[in-house]
């Protein structure tokens, strides 16, 4: 009896060790932005092919067929996440280790307008985060993404 109690224990743990959890819940994966939601307009972004894709704490933004990306870490917590250190890596040579950071100065002149982003303060209360939907919230700016 206990030979075969044993046996599925080690069965048991043996199917189990080798599965991946992703490091951040329903959050990791590919996002597409599907709005920017303010009190005054709703701005359809699906046809701008807008996608952040998060991974342990880096995200990739790309937009698709134009060639634009960069990447940022990230923070998450339950009811926020902040993006920092934003780097434009086909933009720079990267001859000084800090040429690639973006500063509030680049994030004004209107780089991340067209993902509504309108601030050097990243930070974004997570106001729904399921496997299949992603609303973010600043100020009064909503972000919609879905899962791809």
């Amino acid at each position: 009896m206990t030979y075969r109690l044993g046996v599925c224990l080690l069965l048991t743990i043996g199917l189990t060790a080798c599965d991946k959890v992703p490091a951040n819940g329903n959050l990791d994966g590919m996002w597409q932005l599907m709005s920017v939601e303010t009190p005054d307009s709703i701005s359809p972004k699906q046809a701008e092919r807008l996608y952040l894709s998060f991974q342990l704490g880096m995200t990739y933004w790309t937009r698709q067929g134009k060639g634009e990306r960069f990447f940022s870490h990230f923070t998450h917590t339950r009811d926020s996440i902040i993006f920092y250190d934003l780097c434009f890596p086909a933009q720079h040579s990267f001859a000084d280790p800090d040429d690639h950071l973006v500063s509030p100065d680049t994030i004004r002149a209107g780089v991340l307008d067209i993902w509504g982003i309108h601030t050097a303060d990243m930070r974004y209360a997570v106001q729904t985060l399921t496997s299949g939907s992603l609303v973010l919230e600043k100020a009064d700016t909503l972000l919609r993404f879905r899962k791809f």
